[in-house]
């Protein structure tokens, strides 16, 4: 447990960075998380623990950003390491931070991904009068294994927590792209989260 927390304070860091970064040079971010990937992973095995995946263009990164990405990411792979007792070190390549990377890293242990599900995303925009949004999709298996997606829509508070915006219930179940689109574009977007679940052959879940 110790060590699931670790990983999550990586995140936690990892976000930050990539958020500043975001915030210094007018670009667009991709980071992990908002509530609880192209991409940056901290894992969990064999129980359906979220992932959380994080990702940037990194030649829109400064060094220092690209740097503190690379501690994480190696971060990351030392703490499923000692974790979960796999018998192979993970490495990743210098310089990659993405999800292929972070697969790559983990084949030697779990071999080959048989199936890719998207749990979650969060976009955060910021409207030009100044005013925050967050927009969250939630992906739910039902009993027929058929998969639902949920839209959240809300404000921010002075906190900077979530305020639910209310929404017509014919585009919370759903949505189409359409309409996601057309929230997206009422403002700049500042973040956006990703949480990704891995399936192998053996049964883990990462």
């Amino acid at each position: 447990m110790n060590q699931n927390r670790g990983l999550a304070v990586l995140l936690v860091l990892m976000a930050m960075a990539i958020f500043w970064s975001y915030s210094h040079n007018k670009t667009k971010t991709v980071a992990a998380s908002d509530e609880d990937v192209s991409e940056t992973a901290v894992v969990a095995k064999v129980s359906p623990i979220k992932e959380e995946v994080a990702s940037t263009p990194e030649e829109a990164l400064p060094n220092s950003a690209n740097q503190k990405l690379q501690e994480t990411f190696d971060e990351a792979l030392k703490g499923a390491q000692t974790c979960f007792h796999f018998q192979n070190n993970l490495q990743g390549i210098d310089g990659d931070f993405s999800l292929e990377a972070w697969k790559n890293a983990l084949h030697s242990e779990l071999g080959e991904v048989v199936l890719e599900a998207e749990d979650w995303t969060n976009t955060h925009l910021t409207l030009p009068n100044g005013e925050k949004r967050r927009i969250r999709i939630e992906s739910e298996v039902g009993e027929d294994n058929r998969i639902t997606k949920k839209l959240k829509y809300a404000g921010v508070d002075k906190d900077d927590l979530p305020v639910p915006i209310n929404l017509p219930a014919d585009q919370v179940t759903d949505p189409t792209d359409t309409m996601i689109a057309s929230l997206e574009k009422e403002g700049q977007i500042t973040l956006v989260e990703k949480a990704q679940r891995f399936y192998y052959s053996d049964g883990s879940e990462i």
